[in-house]
């Protein structure tokens, strides 16, 4: 179709960036919505209606994808392009909302299978290992739309799994017992659990400088093996032996019993997800 040749190019510009300021305005009111719901689930009915306005099956499920960048926080509002960017690239498909929240970026998937989100978040990990740099990626299971802000509770804590564990992406459904911490709703049996367990050696570190805490998780998840130990921190097996036995005095612990030992691989897992 020919333009009129009235029509000046600096309007067809204007409209152009009018269009692509007003899209970018619906976009950020619809990821202002389902970050409230996040936050005041009991609001959900207020929502309904301008969800189902864009598009949003109200009987589907959901996926939350979170991501956390090494990046200064003046800079998340270009990360948060650069990741609806890259749905609306892999995911054309697919509805979506985004949002930040506490320093960590949140995209919100319609009805999106496992197999589609495995091989977007790997492409996206890759695209974004040298400008993402220390970038970690979580993915929440499948949920319907009123258990979306248990969905995103749990994401967070799978992100914050994979920022501590240096795994990226990671993904709830893939969890063993991280899945079971995860999903108590009451945090603080969890953390009076882990500071019983592991508060007396975590204040002698503080106290004395000393990395005991660190020692004792690398023996823990070593299988008790004092060499891998050892070679894991580029020490002699003498000195981590001395170590281990500082630790046992400290935390009044026979290190070679199969419960307390799980019980603190327990608390271990508990610190990573709180």
């Amino acid at each position: 179709m020919d333009i009129p040749w009235k029509t000046r190019l600096v309007d067809i510009t204007r409209d152009f960036c009018n269009q692509i300021i007003r899209s970018e305005k619906e976009a950020e009111d619809i990821g202002t919505i389902f970050k409230n719901l996040m936050y005041y689930p009991e609001e959900l009915p207020k929502y309904l209606p301008a969800l189902e306005s864009h598009n949003f099956d109200l009987n589907g499920t959901y996926r939350i994808v979170g991501a956390k960048f090494g990046c200064p926080p003046e800079q998340l509002a270009d990360r948060l392009r650069q990741l609806r960017l890259m749905v609306s690239r892999r995911l054309s498909h697919v509805q979506a909302a985004f949002f930040e929240s506490k320093e960590c970026l949140f995209a919100v998937l319609e009805n999106l299978e496992p197999e589609e989100l495995h091989r977007v978040l790997e492409q996206f990990q890759t695209e974004m290992s040298g400008a993402g740099s220390g970038m970690r990626l979580a993915a929440g299971e499948a949920v319907p739309l009123r258990e979306l802000p248990v969905g995103f509770r749990r994401t967070a804590a799978v992100l914050r799994l994979a920022e501590r564990r240096n795994r990226s992406p990671l993904y709830y459904d893939e969890l063993s017992t991280e899945k079971l911490l995860i999903s108590v709703s009451d945090t603080r049996v969890l953390e009076e659990y882990r500071r019983a367990v592991l508060g007396r050696l975590e204040s002698y570190d503080h106290e004395n400088g000393t990395h005991f805490v660190e020692i004792l998780e690398r023996y823990l998840f070593c299988d008790g093996s004092v060499q891998k130990v050892a070679e894991e921190m580029f020490v002699h097996r003498n000195t981590v032996n001395y170590q281990i036995n500082r630790i046992k005095k400290i935390l009044g612990k026979d290190l070679s019993s199969m419960e307390e030992r799980m019980e603190l691989m327990l608390a271990f897992q508990i610190r990573d997800v709180l």
